[in-house]
């Protein structure tokens, strides 16, 4: 008990090597009479941010629901755009909790930098909650110039995962997409292509009757893939 008060003070009186040491002490205690030191820690915008990422990073560890809305918030309060680390960080801890807000906003951080986005990702993959997939569906739907080619690129990787068979239209029309504006663009839009591809032959062992259901446009198109995923499949098995 004393140790963890001591952390505590540390954690609001040190400098910031001594606050990052204790923020993690903390985290790795689990103790939840710490919850509201390092909330406070965590909404203050002058502290450094690498502090408030192991912050965020011990509330996720400690576990406590509590820390819920703190964490959304604090990503919804910052305007810098240098936070990536931070950002990250509350990410990672978000994955500790199963929560419809936290799902949203995993959601809403696939727009985010690589890493945060890909992080999210991760996370959504890992949790496999399907109240994620009507809002990805329309992040898949929807064009580059509201979403960005990496946040749709995420969102059929994730749809492949969730498994869920409302997914199928959307991932077969991005196989469809052939311009992601800017020429810079197309490597992207390619991307986006592979993933919708993947996820969709995901589909075809678990849910056959929805792939029927395709326009016979898309559904030739995925019966090449299959073929080449099959022939790709035996080149491999003949040169080992």
């Amino acid at each position: 008990m004393e140790r963890v008060d001591e952390l505590i003070r540390e954690l609001e009186t040190g400098d910031e090597r001594a606050r990052r040491e204790a923020a993690r002490a903390l985290g790795d205690y689990r103790d939840p009479r710490a919850i509201d030191a390092l909330i406070r820690i965590l909404e203050d915008s002058s502290v450094e941010d690498d502090v408030r990422a192991e912050v965020a990073r011990a509330l996720g560890r400690i576990g406590d629901s509590k820390a819920i809305e703190p964490l959304i918030q604090t990503v919804k309060n910052e305007t810098r755009w240098d936070v990536g680390t931070l950002f990250t960080a509350i990410v990672e801890a978000l994955g500790a909790f199963r929560d419809p807000q936290v799902t949203d906003a995993l959601v809403g951080a696939l727009s985010y930098g690589y890493q945060t986005a890909r992080t999210a990702a991760e996370t959504l993959k890992k949790h496999r909650d399907r109240r994620a997939v009507e809002p990805l569906i329309r992040i898949l739907d929807d064009d580059a110039s509201r979403h960005g080619t990496h946040t749709r690129q995420l969102a059929a990787e994730v749809l492949g995962v969730l498994g869920d068979p409302r997914a199928i239209p959307a991932l077969a029309k991005a196989l469809r997409e052939e311009d992601c504006g800017l020429d810079i663009l197309q490597l992207f839009c390619e991307e986006i292509r592979k993933a919708a591809s993947k996820s969709l032959l995901a589909f075809v062992p678990t849910h056959p009757d929805a792939i029927l259901r395709l326009p016979p446009d898309d559904r030739h198109r995925l019966e090449r893939l299959i073929q080449d995923a099959q022939r790709d499949e035996l080149l491999r098995e003949v040169c080992k």
